[in-house]
């Protein structure tokens, strides 16, 4: 494990090289095919790009962590409160941000893809349909598959949507805001208790983490929900600990990674765990068995099964060797 860019001891929005830049509540995290890193900003309300000599810029949001929802072009647009990101087929990157879905140019020009900011009463949370009349409710994870398709896990709402390439939103699995828990079904069959992280695998499988229930789920394309691990999982996390993983991400074999407090997880296509990561909490860089991390907010995976994450204001990647 190395440390790509950022400090754990220092924050805020400095754009540098490597340890001499400043991150802010880096959260999601996605790679592009020329390697360059895009990470997104809770507490920064911005999205930043890593080049691959490590030189960190802000592609889109303010210097001075204003939070809103504006569509700009660079410093000038706002996000209200971004936290997964991913990269479409068709080369944009589509951000969750609280009650829309944001779409980022290369350049750092920033619409809104499909969404409205609702009215403020619950009933109006969950609402699918066509860019113009949908709505999320906190939507956390976003997932996008070979097909144009994403996945969202919308938190509040309880659901996992799925939005087809125009941007129509639909619901995946899950009932609404007021129907939640832990039961495995078809669609609204199905119950989930705040969703929080969504990854999506080359064959259609969706995989979630169900953070309230502490569940990790798949759902496959006909919104089938069953569940592979959780609430409580004594070889993973000891006896004493509930299973909560904070991150998702999958690679391009099936294999789905997580973060939990006591290490990294790969589970394999399956069903094999394996640990990466368990020297226990800290800043410590090397070898997987003494690599420490503080807290993980976002995982990703390239075609070579390098693992980048976002950990206490700091991009870290673990590379084979």
């Amino acid at each position: 494990m190395t440390t790509i860019a950022g400090s754990a001891t220092e924050s805020g929005e400095v754009n540098a090289k490597g340890l001499d830049a400043r991150f802010n509540g880096p959260v999601g995290i996605v790679a592009d095919g020329a390697h360059n890193l895009y990470v997104v900003e809770e507490l920064g309300k911005t999205v930043r790009k890593i080049d691959t000599a490590g030189n960190v810029t802000t592609l889109a949001g303010p210097a001075n962590y204003e939070a809103g929802n504006v569509d700009a072009t660079g410093a000038a647009a706002r996000f209200s409160n971004p936290e997964g990101i991913c990269l479409g087929v068709d080369g944009f990157l589509y951000v969750a941000d609280r009650f829309t879905i944001r779409k980022v140019s290369t350049t750092g020009a920033v619409s809104t893809f499909t969404g409205v900011i609702y009215n403020g009463s619950p009933t109006g949370w969950y609402t699918d349909g066509d860019p113009s009349i949908a709505t999320f409710a906190t939507p956390y994870g976003i997932a996008c598959d070979k097909n144009g398709n994403f996945y969202v896990a919308d938190a509040q709402n309880n659901k996992i949507r799925k939005i087809s390439p125009a941007g129509v939103v639909g619901s995946l699995a899950g009932v609404d805001y007021y129907h939640y828990g832990q039961k495995d079904g078809q669609g609204a069959g199905a119950l989930f208790f705040e969703p929080t992280c969504v990854a999506a695998d080359p064959s259609g499988i969706v995989y979630a983490v169900d953070g309230e229930s502490h569940l990790l789920r798949k759902i496959t394309p006909d919104g089938t929900v069953t569940t592979l691990l959780g609430p409580t999982e004594p070889s993973i996390t000891g006896s004493t600990e509930l299973f909560a993983a904070s991150a998702l991400a999958t690679d391009k074999s099936g294999n789905q990674y997580f973060a939990i407090r006591g290490g990294i997880i790969k589970r394999t296509a399956d069903g094999k765990i394996i640990r990466y990561a368990i020297g226990g909490i800290g800043e410590i860089d090397g070898p997987l068995p003494v690599a420490a991390f503080r807290s993980i907010t976002g995982i990703y995976v390239d075609d070579s099964e390098t693992i980048y994450i976002t950990d206490n204001n700091r991009i870290r990647k673990i590379s084979w060797q």
